[in-house]
């Protein structure tokens, strides 16, 4: 029987700092969305990359190592030197870029990935981006808050189509300004190969620093918003979500799959609903799947997500289901394929505010746990949650 959690409003306090700041609009492509570049650090050696062109060296005591996100391996510099992986620069000297990359902090200042005069990492303690263009270096610091522990998904995105960067933490917006006029392109003179993980030496304390790289090309937005659009593991399963806006023209959408981001096919078709919240299951996942949505327009033109990328969950990672979905006074969290732990969660608004916390403990897999709501206003909510060991999951919820 599930049991049932009533609010306990800003009693308990989160380990990790967590920002949530405005809706996340997924941006939309008007051609194939392609992966130029993934790096996982699974395995050695850490110059091999799982898409695009490996690296050609690293420093001798960079390496894959236990402890990264999710319970995988991620890349360790190793103790006495930086990370300093090279990869040849070409393929990424694209007018616009959008990386992603999962970063657990044990130094202040580092650089994530370098490619001429472009730059993301952490400085003093903080995010900063650096963009290059004809007419100079843009640098912009303390852009974004960096977590004192546990591992965080940052995203960096310049859209040369419209001159706008946003820069996302754990997938919640904390930076989004047209920079440039729509139409501008980075400049990338001097660009030979890129740096990642520069200076990067994790203050000598042994621990995978860095995971989960990915660099695409940039999206063109068109008319159709996505609020939202995730997919994540439960057990045998994987689950997408989405909520969209100005759905007026739009015909279907088609959920389509692919094993190596590259190659997609349809696994299912979606008719626009009228509350524009989505979800759907593939019952028949791959170890790692990637997954995108094609919007069809009643006139025959189509456009394309972002591209969304699911590994089957490993022990001690975050693998469960809300529902209902959307709710009106309890949402109930089913957990699969997890162990006996304790669990923190924080819901939020789609505007950053927080709503509610609490804490509870599941004896292990399967149970199912309810969140009593009633109290949280009606619309779109971000749930939070975080297990004891640093597993770390969001969920978004529609409340009615």
């Amino acid at each position: 029987m599930a049991s049932l959690l009533s609010s306990k409003g800003n009693s308990i306090s989160m380990r990790k700092t967590i920002f949530f700041t405005l809706i996340l609009i997924a941006l939309t492509y008007s051609s194939q969305a392609q992966i130029i570049s993934e790096f996982t650090w699974d395995s050695n050696p850490v110059t091999q990359a799982a898409i695009g062109p490996n690296g050609t060296s690293a420093s001798s005591t960079a390496a894959s190592s236990t402890g990264g996100n999710g319970g995988t391996n991620g890349l360790n510099a190793g103790t006495g030197g930086n990370i300093d992986l090279i990869v040849p620069g070409s393929v990424f000297e694209i007018p616009g870029i959008d990386v992603s990359i999962d970063f657990q902090k044990e130094e202040n200042g580092a650089s994530f990935f370098a490619l001429g005069g472009l730059d993301f990492g952490i400085s003093t303690g903080a995010i900063y981006a650096k963009l290059p263009f004809t007419s100079g270096v843009l640098t912009l610091n303390s852009i974004a808050a960096v977590p004192a522990t546990g591992w965080h998904t940052y995203r960096f995105v310049y859209n040369n189509n419209t001159g706008n960067f946003t820069v996302s933490v754990d997938g919640v917006t904390s930076y989004n300004t047209n920079i440039e006029t729509g139409g501008t392109a980075l400049s990338w003179t001097g660009a030979t190969t890129v740096t990642i993980g520069g200076l990067m030496d994790g203050s000598g304390s042994n621990k995978a620093e860095l995971d989960n790289l990915i660099v695409q090309s940039p999206p063109v937005i068109l008319p159709l918003q996505l609020l939202s659009f995730d997919a994540v593991n439960q057990g045998t399963v994987n689950r997408l979500q989405w909520a969209a806006a100005q759905e007026t023209q739009l015909l279907n959408y088609t959920i389509e799959r692919s094993a190596d981001g590259l190659q997609f096919d349809p696994i299912g078709s979606v008719t626009p609903q009228q509350d524009h919240a989505y979800a759907f299951v593939d019952n028949a996942p791959s170890a790692t799947s990637y997954y995108r949505l094609t919007m069809t327009d009643v006139d025959g033109a189509s456009t394309y997500s972002a591209v969304k990328k699911v590994s089957i969950a490993t022990e001690g990672a975050v693998s469960l289901a809300c529902f209902p979905n959307p709710a009106v006074d309890y949402a109930y969290l089913r957990f699969d394929g997890v162990p006996a732990a304790g669990y923190r969660y924080s819901v939020f608004a789609a505007d950053g505010r927080l709503l509610q916390n609490g804490a509870f403990t599941i004896s292990g897999d399967g149970q199912q746990v309810g969140i009593n709501l009633s109290t949280v206003p009606k619309g779109m909510l971000f749930i939070r949650l975080q297990s004891d060991e640093g597993a770390a999951s969001t969920l978004e919820l529609l409340k009615k």
